[in-house]
């Protein structure tokens, strides 16, 4: 009976507390306004992009009968291409793919980088230096030759693509996540974890992980932009998207054969891949200035 009466004032007090989390939050955003600004754009870009094909005017694959190379017009905002078919029906369905190919291979690269990170850092010894210099081998090239040498051994595709710049960009973070570690590792919090007798496993994700956390979310956003280079620039050289897929890098090939008669073909595809790389790259860079602010804050 006791536990029925406290109920709804636990209730309440979860709900206030949620409140005030919401109140704070809002507050904080308000005294960043240009990340708010940033991350608002971000949020409205992703779902036009996911739900472009239920409201572009055309079917984006769809060749038309009519004129081509068509301009500028009321009823073909970005114009037509080579085939007909509407560039800006075109560009909206290819950012779905675009943001597609950055995230699904950051969490690729993310996810075994910050896994090999977080082994080699907390455990040390012989498991270190092998991963590191493994690590150490892989950066020494650049991650567009490894993501070609991939593409070249799976063959051409959107998928392939994905996969070939994850595993290209797993040494660059597994060597910020394993430097974050070491710092961490080194702290009171992490030593009074050992010297209680807890587990690796606790340590490692109940300690360390949400620590260097953080830190990665603010790299992995940078690397977004990146991961959308690299795919456009796999698209452009025929070893990503294949036609006749509207990717932008993909739009950008196809496109430098008309420059002439229709430069909005290349111009509107090369624009939409600087505004979206611009803005995850002020996103990342504003996140990494918040984050040195609140580790100001927490040794002054």
């Amino acid at each position: 009976m006791a536990n029925e009466l406290h109920e709804p004032q636990n209730t309440n007090s979860y709900f206030w507390a949620a409140l005030g989390v919401l109140d704070s939050t809002i507050k904080w955003l308000v005294k960043r306004r240009f990340l708010f600004f940033l991350g608002l754009l971000t949020t409205i870009l992703v779902a036009l992009s996911l739900s472009a094909n239920h409201w572009v005017p055309f079917d984006p694959e769809q060749m038309a009968a009519g004129p081509r190379l068509k301009p500028p017009s009321s009823s073909h905002w970005f114009g037509t291409d080579e085939f007909g078919r509407d560039i800006f029906s075109r560009i909206m369905v290819g950012m779905r793919l675009t943001l597609q190919v950055g995230f699904v291979s950051v969490c690729i690269s993310l996810s075994i980088g910050m896994t090999v990170g977080l082994v080699a850092g907390y455990f040390g010894g012989w498991l270190e230096r092998l991963l590191m210099r493994a690590m150490d081998v892989l950066f020494s090239f650049t991650e567009i030759l490894i993501a070609l040498a991939l593409v070249a051994v799976l063959g051409p595709s959107l998928e392939n693509a994905m996969i070939a710049i994850g595993i290209a960009a797993v040494p660059f973070y597994a060597r910020v996540c394993y430097g974050a570690v070491l710092v961490e590792r080194n702290k009171p919090y992490t030593e009074a974890a050992i010297s209680i007798g807890a587990g690796h496993a606790r340590i490692i994700f109940y300690h360390l992980l949400p620590n260097v956390l953080p830190t990665m979310i603010v790299v992995s956003t940078i690397g977004l932009s990146n991961a959308i280079l690299a795919a456009s620039g796999l698209s452009y050289l025929g070893l990503g998207a294949q036609p006749p897929s509207p990717e932008w890098g993909a739009m950008l090939a196809a496109s430098k054969n008309y420059f002439q008669r229709a430069p909005s073909l290349l111009f509107i595809p090369g624009l939409s891949i600087m505004t979206i790389v611009l803005i995850f790259n002020l996103l990342g860079d504003q996140l990494r200035q918040m984050l040195d602010y609140n580790d100001q804050g927490k040794h002054s």
